[in-house]
């Protein structure tokens, strides 16, 4: 319903309002003067019944009705612009960072510890006007490259920007006291890859022939979809393996600039909203150890992917808690879709029932298709 019909039944409402107060409207009788007899006897003005009553009753009752359920889609429609903006502030971001930087941020980094990383959410805070949170996530004095606890000492901060105003899921009881958690995602295009050692977990179908249709990888190392090779580059954002004594020399490979985005910036996703709580399974830490830190696990800020469809979920029995197969596909508290900036800063609401081909082509950044999308 739009805003001018919610005027207007506010309008009639304010009518009837006025109508029934008339009804209670008691006109005082003149009181005759001693001695005086009035020329024409005059009756007191008929009351009203109890079924007029009821039938205005009645009316306020439907109208009210009718005006509530406007009322929640007029602020869902609020909300839903407030998340745009924060995507568009975030998009802005990174696209400082590449001015900067001359190559977009990691989409997460691991070095040694999954924890103990950095992600594209740090990597924008200057960007964003936080400069302080940068500054406490870096390496500090006297720290090594085995001990620096990097974003981990940010698991206890949050920014007004990281969280959609529609979402309002409770996260997991191993998420529940992480203050960083956030409902956007990096985009790291058409991947796949299910863990071995969790059997429930196995890809969904009919989802990974989309993915190889446009050139989709599902041999990721480690079975976590971080990668040490270029190759596997196939989004805007990727996320790095840097451990280990060559951690070093695969930073500096994986590298991604816009300019290697040869599928246009305006047809690629770069980044969207996500469930965050379901960021990553509960299996493999606490949130005192930092598990679920949108600023520095490595793990649970892995990219996401287009291999399914938006909104698609939760996995079957036994894989609920967070196979990030499942987990990290792109997804909304609004009906029917989700909000997704694509590489020119453009926020655009993509319908979650989106021709699939389409989809899967929109997350890479090179597969050289042209897709037809009707948002």
């Amino acid at each position: 319903m739009s805003i001018g019909k919610i005027g207007g039944l506010a309008e009639l409402l304010n009518k009837l309002f006025l109508i029934l107060c008339s009804f209670f409207t008691i006109d005082t009788p003149e009181v005759p003067m001693r001695g005086y007899s009035h020329p024409s006897e005059r009756t007191s003005p008929r009351g009203f019944t109890l079924i007029e009553l009821l039938v205005v009753i009645a009316i306020i009752g439907v109208l009210v009705g009718l005006l509530l359920p406007a009322v929640q889609v007029a602020r869902e429609a609020a909300r839903r612009s407030a998340c745009t903006n924060k995507l568009k502030q975030m998009a802005l971001g990174v696209h400082n960072y590449e001015s900067s930087n001359g190559k977009l941020p990691h989409g997460s980094i691991h070095y040694d510890h999954k924890f103990r990383g950095w992600t594209w959410m740090y990597f924008i805070l200057p960007y964003m006007e936080e400069q302080e949170l940068f500054d406490r996530g870096a390496v500090q004095s006297g720290e090594t490259r085995a001990t620096a606890e990097r974003g981990k000492r940010l698991k206890d901060d949050s920014c007004s920007w990281m969280l959609c105003p529609s979402d309002s899921e409770k996260p997991p009881s191993g998420l529940a006291s992480v203050v960083s958690l956030t409902n956007y995602g990096a985009c790291g295009g058409p991947k796949s890859g299910p863990q071995s050692h969790i059997p429930a977990c196995t890809w969904p179908s009919p989802y990974e022939s989309y993915m190889t249709a446009v050139g989709g990888r599902s041999d990721w190392d480690g079975g976590w979809n971080l990668s040490t090779a270029p190759s596997k580059i196939l989004g805007m954002f990727v996320g790095v393996n840097a451990s280990g004594a060559s951690g070093d020399a695969v930073d500096r490979s994986m590298t991604i600039r816009l300019r290697d985005v040869t599928d246009g910036l305006s047809k690629t996703i770069m980044l969207g909203e996500t469930s965050k709580g379901h960021a990553r399974r509960s299996c493999c830490g606490s949130a005192s150890d930092g598990m679920g830190n949108s600023f520095g696990d490595s793990e649970a800020m892995l990219p996401n992917h287009t291999g399914v469809p938006i909104n698609w979920g939760p996995g079957p029995s036994g894989c609920e808690d967070g196979h990030w197969a499942y987990s990290h596909g792109f997804k909304s508290q609004h009906a029917s879709g989700a909000n997704l900036a694509f590489g020119d800063g453009t926020i655009k609401f993509v319908d979650e029932n989106v021709n699939m081909t389409a989809y899967v082509r929109m997350g890479h950044l090179s597969d050289g298709s042209v897709y037809d999308a009707n948002f």
